[in-house]
């Protein structure tokens, strides 16, 4: 946007950094080869990040939530 003569917005810097940041999600699954039912805290990008951690680790995902 600067080339077109439009200044950047001063917030811009920041916000492109906090999306990149990783976030910690709390999941709820069960793991496939035991059946035990486990809670872990994971970090993740976002919320499509979490659930594609917990499959790929053979787990059948029960929640997921946003851990603050």
């Amino acid at each position: 946007m600067s080339d077109a003569g439009i200044p950047d917005s001063p917030g811009r810097d920041d916000a492109i950094k906090r999306m990149k940041e990783l976030k910690p999600y709390r999941a709820t699954f069960r793991d496939k080869r035991s059946g035990l039912v486990r809670t872990e805290r994971i970090m993740a990008l976002n919320f499509k990040d979490a659930l594609q951690q917990l499959r790929s680790q053979g787990s059948s995902v029960l929640t997921v939530v946003e851990d603050w």
